[in-house]
């Protein structure tokens, strides 16, 4: 399926496209990735309101697959079909609950702050995910195969996405950025993060996207 003018998308591949998020992809917001294949996905949701309402409305993607619990990857989620949302098998039990999102990854003492902080200030609104992924499985979008690569260190639901058919992998928040990608709460792990991206660098790569910088060709 062509690319409809209208919709900001970056091509990755001619079948992969970057969504760039609002403020250039920083917290809150995140980039997305758009599939155009026999099965239309939407990788994250965090790209924007105003965006996803367009892709919704012109594509309606049959899976929305989220790549880890952080609000910034899922926050615009609850604007698809429940039946078409996957998430990782990980946190299946949180992923959409703001107070089990707040369980994992602010702790009892800034809980509320922090649920009224996403609904009032991102204006995050809950979902419950109809589905759930785990690193064994393999989703066939046409000409394109989509495998999640299991990412641990960041989060522990945090996953990948490579499709080798075009050498491209979405790294998700292994993102390049100064600011990133560890941070110092409880499921925060470097040596995990180390050997998640020792596992991610050994797939063939001809691009990389990452969530946070965009498509990145150089340097990987």
């Amino acid at each position: 399926m062509p690319h409809r003018p209208g919709i900001p998308m970056e091509p990755v591949s001619d079948r992969i496209f970057l969504v760039p998020g609002a403020k250039g992809g920083r917290f809150p917001f995140s980039h997305s990735i758009m599939i155009l294949d026999r099965v239309r996905v939407i990788i994250d949701t965090g790209c924007g309101q105003e965006t996803l309402g367009r892709i919704q409305e012109r594509y309606e993607p049959d899976m929305v697959l989220l790549t880890h619990a952080h609000p910034d990857h899922c926050s615009g989620t609850a604007l698809f079909p429940p039946c078409r949302v996957w998430t990782p098998r990980e946190s299946r039990r949180s992923t959409g609950r703001l107070g089990r999102m707040a369980e994992r990854f602010i702790g009892p003492a800034l809980r509320e702050e922090w649920v009224d902080f996403m609904h009032k200030t991102i204006g995050f609104r809950e979902f419950t995910p109809g589905n759930s992924y785990g690193a064994e499985d393999r989703f066939d979008l046409g000409s394109l195969t989509l495998v999640p690569v299991h990412a641990p260190g960041h989060a522990d639901d945090h996953y990948c996405f490579y499709f080798p058919e075009a050498a491209v992998m979405a790294t998700t928040d292994i993102d390049f950025t100064r600011f990133g990608p560890w941070y110092a709460n409880e499921e925060g792990d470097i040596d995990a993060f180390l050997e998640s991206i020792e596992r991610v660098r050994s797939h063939p790569m001809e691009a990389a996207v990452s969530s946070h910088e965009g498509v990145v060709r150089e340097g990987m």
